[in-house]
């Protein structure tokens, strides 16, 4: 059974936390725009900090094995940089275990994302950036209504809802 949690300090492991880390810097290194990459405790200091601020959302997407009832974190995502000027958040660092892709899982995390952008805080607008060459992920973006506004090395594509 799968199920998305609002991540905090409070129930986030150290061991989801590298498992993000490994997503990031090592598995998917080159879907990413920056390319520097952190020590182990810069990161998890950057990321308990974002966890703690009330501009940074993340979400985590558990699997409960049936072995033992463990949630294992599977996937992850952020909406960030809210701009109230056009009702906007930016999402971000969506990321999902190597293990886990092509079985509807980055679609399910970012559906969620947008409705509860949508629903709970009352955004009009969902912005993403992505590397032109990211294509799985330009794929998924657009076939859930994404439209491509910047065409450079970066795209930006927007989400009205």
């Amino acid at each position: 059974m799968k199920k998305i949690i609002k991540m905090s300090n409070k129930n986030i492991a150290l061991e989801s936390i590298k498992k993000i880390y490994s997503w990031r810097f090592i598995e998917y290194k080159t879907k990413f725009i920056t390319e520097t990459k952190p020590s182990l405790d810069e990161h998890v200091l950057f990321l308990k900090k974002q966890l703690s601020e009330k501009k940074s959302i993340w979400f985590g997407l558990f699997e409960e094995t049936i072995k033992n009832k463990i949630s294992k974190l599977i996937g992850c995502a952020c909406l960030y940089n809210y701009d109230k000027t056009i009702s906007s958040y930016e999402l971000g660092r969506l990321m999902i275990d190597p293990l886990s892709t092509s079985r509807g899982n980055g679609t399910k995390l970012l559906f969620f994302l947008i409705e509860y952008a949508k629903k709970e805080l009352k955004a009009k607008r969902i912005i993403i950036h992505v590397r032109k060459d990211n294509l799985i992920a330009i794929k998924l973006y657009t076939k859930l209504g994404f439209t491509i506004k910047d065409n450079d090395i970066i795209y930006k594509l927007e989400l009205e809802i």
